[in-house]
């Protein structure tokens, strides 16, 4: 069972360090073919073809000093980071793939146009299935970001037209 499961699972991180800890993480766990690998999801394209049918994601919030040169196969244009992130995510999913992403809540209430143009595709393209509110402080020491989770459900979102908001206390 938990060799299936290993093989199951893919991981990428563009850092080094990252992809050691992750994978001796796994290994601690008895979970002895993890397929974790050091990978730019935002620059490089090599991977653009592979697809998942769960994804569970807290991605950085922040861009890198000097910025980010994506490339341009997303469908939303963008240097922000959760922007793209999200974006990645979305597109990557199997047709019934479901996915949870840890956001900052400016990916939900921002006015510029990326993220009018991230919360437009996930909507009208049928991905948005809820929007979890988590409470203020979170991720303190390590962030004091005001964060969300998008829950991105192919198959229900296709059902309803509504999005259930949840606001965690």
């Amino acid at each position: 069972m938990k060799g299936r499961l290993a093989k199951s699972f893919t991981g990428y991180d563009i850092s080094p360090d990252m992809v050691r800890l992750s994978l001796v993480n796994m290994y601690l766990h008895d979970l002895l073919a993890p397929h974790i690998m050091e990978y730019d999801t935002l620059t490089s394209e090599e991977r653009w073809n592979e697809h998942a049918d769960i994804i569970l994601a807290n991605p950085p919030f922040m861009s890198p000093k000097g910025g980010i040169r994506p490339h341009k196969r997303f469908s939303v244009q963008s240097n922000r980071s959760e922007v793209l992130f999200v974006d990645y995510i979305a597109e990557h999913l199997t047709p019934t793939g479901r996915a949870a992403i840890v956001v900052p809540e400016g990916v939900i209430f921002q006015s510029g146009n990326a993220y009018k143009s991230l919360r437009k595709m996930l909507v009208e393209e049928n991905y948005l299935a809820g929007v979890i509110s988590l409470p203020a402080g979170v991720f303190n020491p390590y962030s004091g970001v005001k964060t969300s989770i998008l829950w991105i459900d192919r198959v229900l979102a296709k059902k309803t037209d509504k999005i259930l908001f949840v606001k965690g206390e």
